[in-house]
């Protein structure tokens, strides 16, 4: 798992997308070819909070349906890396940010958290790895809990669980 507003190493999508480049200054994915883009790298934790080890989120978003083409890479030090590929609905999201909009409540806690489950039931699956992981297959999911959107600073406290079936 890891945290958006502790864990982020670096952030980048498209200039004016709806979040802020982390740290400042990173190049955008303003190119056409890529600016439906997103990349995150992040410190990645066990169930428990303990660190161990660092990966990469990657997507490409459809804009118009909040369909997301997403990989995820993994790696723990001393273990290998462990490479994850779903299709993610980011629907949920989009439509928080249409209604804060609408309210004109740029800034929204939420509290319990908005909880959901991003894979698209059937797609989340272990597609590789290195290490002990090398012959890894599998299923996986994302399960968001978002705690906090700023849409004024374009940055959002959310935590990912990415749960790992391996066989």
């Amino acid at each position: 798992m890891f945290s958006t507003a502790t864990d982020t190493i670096a952030l980048s999508t498209a200039s004016g997308g709806l979040f802020a480049p982390f740290p400042t200054g990173i190049p955008a994915l303003d190119e056409p070819e890529i600016a439906d883009g997103f990349l995150g790298a992040f410190k990645i934790h066990d169930i428990h909070g303990n660190l161990v080890g660092f990966g990469t989120e990657q997507e490409v978003i459809d804009f118009d349906t909040a369909i997301a083409s997403t990989t995820f890479t993994l790696t723990l030090p001393g273990r290998g890396t462990l490479m994850l590929s779903q299709i993610e609905d980011t629907s949920v999201y989009f439509a928080e940010v249409e209604d804060m909009i609408a309210d004109e409540e740029y800034i929204r806690s939420f509290d319990p958290p908005l909880v959901a489950v991003t894979t698209v039931q059937g797609t989340g699956r272990v597609i590789g790895g290195t290490g002990e992981f090398r012959h890894a297959r599998g299923r996986m999911r994302e399960i968001d809990y978002l705690y906090e959107a700023n849409l004024i600073d374009r940055a959002f406290n959310l935590t990912d669980l990415i749960q790992v079936k391996i066989w």
